[in-house]
């Protein structure tokens, strides 16, 4: 039962085929649970037409993480891999390239 998706279709003339599927997030552990997950995000991301994005807070480290791991494991060469950085504005200024 926790790995069966909620699917939405919505159809509209004109517009091309696209399924998004919103992946729950990920921590760093070894427990059954975090398995089960990562197990999940796998099926989903190995699959070579999907798009894969890195949602990560610009506050932190944006070239680790957990999600980003697995990513590189499917797409070493991040051809279909995109990161997304959000919380822009909490990112400490020193940290801007000038």
């Amino acid at each position: 039962m926790l790995n069966e998706p909620i699917n939405l279709r919505i159809y509209k003339k004109n517009y091309v085929d696209l399924t998004l599927v919103d992946l729950p997030g990920i921590y760093y552990g070894d427990d059954h649970a975090t398995n089960l997950i990562k197990g999940m995000i796998n099926h989903y991301i190995e699959n070579v037409n999907s798009i894969i994005l890195y949602v990560t807070p610009a506050s932190s480290d944006l070239n680790t993480g957990e999600a980003l791991s697995l990513a590189r494991k499917v797409d070493p060469d991040s051809r279909r891999t995109l990161t997304i950085a959000t919380k822009i504005d909490k990112r400490e200024k020193a940290s801007f390239a000038k």
